[in-house]
């Protein structure tokens, strides 16, 4: 008899423990995607796809500046990001010569300034998820419903010149991209925005090579 009472109560006791232990992992997880949380810019590209016929200027990259005020470490981030818009430019197969001031550039050649006013990208909690994990019990999360929503926000400017500073065209693009990150996304960790950052870059560089297209003149 005494058997069975003890049997009876250790699976009371245990039955106890497992739920306050599922309760404590509920409030770790709520937690941890509770609120906005701030996150490193990334500046890495896609790889690119050839943007037409190259133009027939060679061309200058100017070193990216990043004029948004809430951005940290500005010089790290536009170093970083004019590695990277060199690489795809080169990739692109965007001039048949692509080089980064400073250096020589002849007469003739094309300088590009690239310059993002708004450069921001913020991780936060998906609407969805506090109501979903606690009606679930967590089955929400491991299942790959929505725990974060990422944004990326960007606004920049190129402008295209001639060596002496003369302004030949300035074009502007703006994109906004927002989507949810699950426990299995492969941005859960981090988040990257680099398909909005892609967007922007190729579309502005884009915009000033159909400029530099319809010139006159290029050097061949």
């Amino acid at each position: 008899m005494n058997r069975g009472v003890d049997r009876a109560r250790l699976g009371r006791h245990a039955v106890r423990a497992a739920t306050r232990s599922r309760n404590a992992a509920v409030c770790l997880l709520l937690w941890l995607a509770a609120g906005c949380i701030q996150v490193p810019r990334g500046t890495g590209l896609s790889r690119p796809t050839p943007m037409g016929s190259a133009v027939k200027q060679a061309v200058w990259l100017a070193r990216v500046e990043i004029l948004d005020p809430e951005v940290p470490d500005k010089s790290v981030v536009e170093d970083s990001l004019t590695v990277n818009v060199l690489e795809y430019l080169q990739e692109a197969q965007y001039s048949r010569t692509v080089n980064v001031l400073p250096g020589a550039p002849r007469p003739g050649d094309h300088i590009l300034r690239l310059r993002f006013d708004r450069y921001r990208q913020q991780r936060a909690q998906h609407p969805a998820y506090i109501p979903g994990a606690l009606l679930t019990l967590t089955m929400w999360i491991w299942f790959g419903g929505p725990i974060y929503t990422d944004t990326a926000d960007l606004s920049g400017q190129l402008s295209v010149e001639e060596t002496d500073g003369t302004v030949l065209a300035l074009v502007k693009s703006e994109h906004k991209e927002s989507h949810s990150v699950s426990m299995w996304s492969p941005q859960f960790a981090l988040p990257s925005g680099i398909e909005a950052r892609t967007a922007i870059v190729r579309d502005l560089f884009e915009q000033a090579g159909n400029r530099m297209r319809q010139e006159k003149g290029g050097r061949p």
